[in-house]
C-alpha cells in the first residue's frame, strides 16, 4: 500500500540520485604527470601548485600537505595514488591512514575512494568543505568521524560500509539523503551545533538502533527515519517540531506494548494491528502526526486493513499534522477534539468517502484545500456560538486535482 504523499517525496528523492557516476565531468588535470613509481617506499606527487601528496609504504599512510583546496576526482581511478599502474592498481589498497595537514581547506570528491583497508583519518582544523563519495568502497572503515564542515553532503558516505558515525561539533546541517541506505550503520552521534536534518537523511538505515537528537535541531523533516526498521531508541527534545510526513514510517520497534509510538505527547506512528473499524487516538496525546494518508485505504507496508472508517480524537489533542488524512479513500467520519485550533493545508484533501466531520468549538483557522475533493462530504457540524473562523481560499489547480490518477 503506497501513500501518495510519500510517493511524491520519493520521486523527488529518485531524481536526485538518478544519474550514474559515469556522467560526472572529467577534471581538467593531467593525471599522467603524477604517476607514482611502483614498489617505492616513499612515493610523492603534486595535486596542485600548493598541495602535494606522499605515500609512506612502511607506515601505510598517505599525507596530504600544503594550502588551499584539493581537486575533485571524477572517480577512484583518477586519484594519483589509485591510478592503474600496468595492472597493479596503484596504492589505494595499501593505505590504512590519511593525514591531511593544516592549511588544506577542501577535501576532493572520491579522495578516499576504494581505500579498502582505510581505518583512520586525521582532519585539519582549516577545513571548510568536503566533496561527495569520499568514503566510496572503504569497506574496513567501521567507525568514522566526519570532517568539521558546515554541511554534511548527500553522497559523502555513499558506497561505504560504515557502522558508527560521529558528526563533530561545528556541523550545522545534514543534507537531504546524507545517510540514506547505509545498510550497516548502527549508531550516529550528533553535535549540539546541528540545526537541520534534511528530508530522508537516515532513510532505510535498516540497522540503525539508536540516536539522540540535540536540542539545537528545531524540526524532524519528512521521511527522516523512514524504514529504519531496527530503530528502537530515540531521544527527541520537547522543543523539536514533529509535524512531518512519514518521518517514522515502518519504525515498529519504537512503538510501545500497545502498538503506539508516542513522543513528547505526539502520536507519530502505530503498528497496523492496532486498527479497528473505529480508531480511537489514545487519551493524553496532544498532537496527531501525519500517518493516516493512503492512496486507496488504510494499510501499513504491504498489509491492508480495510475496515477502519472512523477516527475519534480525545480532548487532549491540540493539533494535527499537515496532510494528516491526505488521499485516505476509506475514512468516512472524523471526530476532532474541541481543543484543536487549526486545521492545516490539505489535511483532508482527496478523502473521497469522508461524509461527516465536526468542527472544534475552539477552531480558529482552516488551511488551503483542507477539504478539497471531499466529494461525499454531507455534514459538517459547526459548534453553536462558535467564534469567527479564518478560511484560506482554495487554489483552482489543486481544486481540480484528480484523486484517482494523481493529476
Amino acid at each position: 500500500m503506497k501513500r501518495k504523499i510519500l510517493a511524491m517525496l520519493l520521486t523527488a528523492v529518485m531524481l536526485v540520485t538518478a544519474f550514474p557516476m559515469a556522467v560526472i565531468a572529467e577534471d581538467e588535470i593531467d593525471y599522467d604527470q603524477y604517476l607514482p613509481e611502483p614498489g617505492s617506499e616513499v612515493t610523492k606527487g603534486k595535486l596542485t601548485d600548493t598541495i602535494t601528496w606522499e605515500f609512506v609504504k612502511k607506515e601505510s599512510t598517505l599525507y596530504i600537505t600544503g594550502t588551499g583546496a584539493m581537486p575533485d576526482f571524477s572517480g577512484v581511478s583518477k586519484q594519483p595514488w589509485g591510478y592503474e599502474l600496468d595492472g597493479m592498481g596503484g596504492y589505494s589498497g595499501l593505505i590504512k591512514k590519511f593525514v591531511i595537514s593544516e592549511g588544506i581547506t577542501y577535501v576532493g570528491r572520491f579522495a578516499f575512494g576504494d581505500c579498502q583497508n582505510l581505518t583512520e583519518i586525521v582532519w585539519p582544523s582549516t577545513l571548510e568543505g568536503a566533496g561527495d563519495y569520499l568514503f566510496y568502497g572503504c569497506n574496513d572503515l567501521e567507525t568514522v568521524t566526519l570532517p568539521k564542515v558546515e554541511r554534511i553532503h548527500e553522497a559523502m558516505l555513499k558506497g561505504s560500509r560504515v557502522k558508527h558515525v560521529i558528526v563533530p561539533e561545528g556541523v550545522k546541517r545534514i543534507d537531504e539523503l546524507a545517510f540514506r541506505r547505509l545498510y550497516q550503520l548502527e549508531t550516529v552521534v550528533l553535535p549540539e551545533s546541528l540545526e537541520e536534518i534534511g528530508l530522508g537523511a537516515f532513510m532505510a538505515c535498516t540497522k540503525l538502533r539508536s540516536i539522540n537528537i540535540p536540542e539545537s535541531v528545531k524540526k524532524i523533516d519528512d521521511l527522516t527515519f523512514e524504514y529504519c526498521i531496527a530503530l528502537e531508541d530515540i531521544t527527541i527534545p520537547e522543543t523539536t517540531d514533529l509535524n512531518s510526513c512519514g518521518a517514522f514510517y515502518m519504525c515498529d520497534k519504537l512503538c510501545d506494548e500497545n502498538g503506539y509510538f508516542i513522543c513528547n505527547g505526539a502520536l507519530l506512528n502505530y503498528t497496523f494491528d492496532v486498527l479497528d473499524e473505529v480508531f480511537v487516538v489514545p487519551d493524553g496525546v496532544k498532537f496527531v502526526g501525519c500517518f493516516f494518508m493512503y492512496e486507496s485505504g488504510w494499510g501499513y507496508g504491504d498489509e491492508e486493513i480495510t475496515n477502519c472508517t472512523k477516527v475519534i480524537m480525545p480532548d487532549s489533542v491540540e493539533g494535527i499534522a499537515n496532510w494528516a488524512f491526505y488521499t485516505n479513500n476509506l475514512i468516512e467520519e472524523v471526530v476532532l477534539s474541541d481543543n484543536i485550533k487549526h486545521i492545516t493545508d490539505q489535511t483532508f484533501y482527496c478523502c473521497e468517502n469522508l461524509k461527516k466531520i465536526n468542527l472544534p468549538k475552539n477552531l480558529e483557522t482552516i488551511g488551503a484545500n483542507a477539504f478539497s475533493n471531499c466529494k461525499k462530504l454531507e455534514e459538517i457540524v459547526v459548534p453553536a456560538g462558535g467564534q469567527t473562523i479564518s478560511y484560506t481560499v482554495q487554489e483552482k489547480e489543486i481544486e481540480n486535482y484528480d484523486c484517482e490518477t494523481g493529476e
